[in-house]
Protein backbone atom coordinates (compact mmCIF):
# COMPACT_ATOMS: atom_id res chain seq x y z
CA UNK A 1 0.00 0.00 0.00
CA UNK A 2 2.50 2.48 0.91
CA UNK A 3 4.74 2.26 -2.19
CA UNK A 4 1.24 2.74 -4.49
CA UNK A 5 0.82 5.65 -2.34
CA UNK A 6 4.99 6.96 -3.42
CA UNK A 7 3.90 6.45 -7.03
CA UNK A 8 0.39 8.14 -6.46
CA UNK A 9 2.83 11.14 -5.58
CA UNK A 10 5.20 10.85 -8.29
CA UNK A 11 2.50 10.76 -10.41
CA UNK A 12 1.28 14.16 -9.54
CA UNK A 13 4.60 14.99 -10.49
CA UNK A 14 3.85 14.15 -14.17
CA UNK A 15 1.43 16.70 -13.75
CA UNK A 16 3.64 19.62 -13.40
CA UNK A 17 6.48 18.44 -16.10
CA UNK A 18 4.94 16.56 -18.34
CA UNK A 19 7.65 14.36 -18.66
CA UNK A 20 6.57 10.97 -17.01
CA UNK A 21 10.12 8.92 -18.23
CA UNK A 22 12.03 11.32 -16.62
CA UNK A 23 10.19 11.19 -13.10
CA UNK A 24 10.22 7.17 -13.23
CA UNK A 25 13.38 6.67 -13.52
CA UNK A 26 14.16 9.03 -10.48
CA UNK A 27 11.56 7.44 -8.60
CA UNK A 28 13.14 3.84 -9.58
CA UNK A 29 16.88 4.87 -8.62
CA UNK A 30 15.52 6.62 -5.24
CA UNK A 31 13.72 3.32 -4.22
CA UNK A 32 16.98 0.68 -4.89
CA UNK A 33 19.33 3.49 -3.11
CA UNK A 34 16.49 3.84 -0.01
CA UNK A 35 15.21 0.21 0.49
CA UNK A 36 18.97 -1.28 0.38
CA UNK A 37 18.81 -3.22 -3.18
CA UNK A 38 21.95 -1.47 -4.67
CA UNK A 39 23.85 -1.94 -1.02
CA UNK A 40 22.36 -4.30 1.48
CA UNK A 41 21.82 -1.87 4.72
CA UNK A 42 24.52 -4.58 6.73
CA UNK A 43 27.19 -2.64 4.67
CA UNK A 44 26.47 1.09 5.69
CA UNK A 45 28.26 2.43 8.23
CA UNK A 46 26.53 2.66 11.57
CA UNK A 47 25.40 6.29 11.12
CA UNK A 48 23.31 5.64 8.04
CA UNK A 49 22.14 2.38 8.81
CA UNK A 50 20.10 3.58 12.20
CA UNK A 51 18.30 5.74 9.76
CA UNK A 52 17.86 3.53 6.62
CA UNK A 53 16.55 0.71 8.91
CA UNK A 54 13.65 3.11 9.74
CA UNK A 55 12.77 4.74 6.55
CA UNK A 56 9.48 3.72 5.00
CA UNK A 57 11.12 2.33 1.98
CA UNK A 58 13.27 -0.58 3.96
CA UNK A 59 10.52 -1.30 6.00
CA UNK A 60 8.82 -1.92 2.64
CA UNK A 61 12.09 -4.66 1.43
CA UNK A 62 14.43 -5.06 4.10
CA UNK A 63 11.98 -6.28 7.01
CA UNK A 64 9.90 -8.66 4.74
CA UNK A 65 13.12 -10.56 4.03
CA UNK A 66 14.33 -10.79 7.63
CA UNK A 67 10.20 -11.79 8.50
CA UNK A 68 10.60 -14.59 6.16
CA UNK A 69 13.81 -15.86 6.94
CA UNK A 70 12.82 -15.73 10.45
CA UNK A 71 16.15 -13.75 11.93
CA UNK A 72 13.74 -11.08 13.55
CA UNK A 73 11.70 -11.43 16.65
CA UNK A 74 7.90 -10.73 16.29
CA UNK A 75 8.05 -7.86 18.99
CA UNK A 76 10.45 -6.25 16.00
CA UNK A 77 8.39 -7.04 13.65
CA UNK A 78 5.04 -5.74 15.40
CA UNK A 79 6.70 -2.71 15.89
CA UNK A 80 8.09 -2.17 12.34
CA UNK A 81 4.23 -2.84 11.25
CA UNK A 82 2.82 -0.01 13.63
CA UNK A 83 5.69 1.96 11.93
CA UNK A 84 4.93 1.45 8.52
CA UNK A 85 1.11 2.26 9.26
CA UNK A 86 2.37 5.60 10.54
CA UNK A 87 4.16 6.26 7.22
CA UNK A 88 1.26 5.17 5.53
CA UNK A 89 -1.13 7.46 6.89
CA UNK A 90 1.25 10.40 6.70
CA UNK A 91 2.04 9.41 2.67
CA UNK A 92 -1.62 9.63 2.35
CA UNK A 93 -2.48 13.01 3.70
CA UNK A 94 0.60 14.57 1.65
CA UNK A 95 -0.51 12.50 -1.65
CA UNK A 96 -3.64 13.83 -1.19
CA UNK A 97 -2.85 17.47 -0.96
CA UNK A 98 -0.27 17.10 -3.93
CA UNK A 99 -3.56 15.83 -5.76
CA UNK A 100 -5.72 18.41 -5.13
CA UNK A 101 -2.99 21.08 -5.79
CA UNK A 102 -2.25 19.10 -9.28
CA UNK A 103 -5.64 18.88 -10.34
CA UNK A 104 -5.45 22.94 -10.52
CA UNK A 105 -2.78 22.60 -13.20
CA UNK A 106 -3.87 19.97 -15.06
CA UNK A 107 -3.86 20.04 -19.07
CA UNK A 108 -4.64 17.41 -20.73
CA UNK A 109 -2.43 16.60 -24.07
CA UNK A 110 -3.08 14.81 -27.28
CA UNK A 111 -5.93 13.71 -29.44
Amino acid sequence: LFLVIVDWIFGTFVFRTKAYWGISSFKAMLLMILTGRVLPMEFYPETVKSFMIYNPFSISYYWIGHYLSGTDNYEAITVMTVVQFGYVILVAALAAFLWKRSLHILSIQGG
